[in-house]
């Protein structure tokens, strides 16, 4: 019986080759995007949203209810001009 896995199979091998590059390339992927996200500091908007995210959870809310307390915390985030000049 032929072994299928043998390296004079030119399909089997090639096969091999490319799921180890795309295993090898994920893994470096992931890793670069990790490094990149640790140098650039939050902007305001970022860190509104993340103190807004919190107390959403805090208060245990989801669906419609966190949509509309999120959107709402996000507004009171916001200068009362530029509130009044996008409504």
């Amino acid at each position: 019986m032929k072994n299928l896995a043998s390296a004079r199979n030119p399909i089997l091998t090639t096969g091999r080759v490319l799921a180890r590059g795309l295993i090898l390339a994920a893994g470096l992927g992931l890793g670069a995007t990790g490094f990149a996200a640790e140098d650039k500091p939050l902007t305001p908007q970022q860190q509104r949203m993340a103190e807004c995210s919190k107390e959403a959870k805090a208060k245990g809310l989801s669906g419609d209810a966190r949509k509309d307390f999120m959107r709402e915390c996000l507004k009171a985030g916001k200068p009362a001009a530029s509130r009044g000049a996008s409504s």
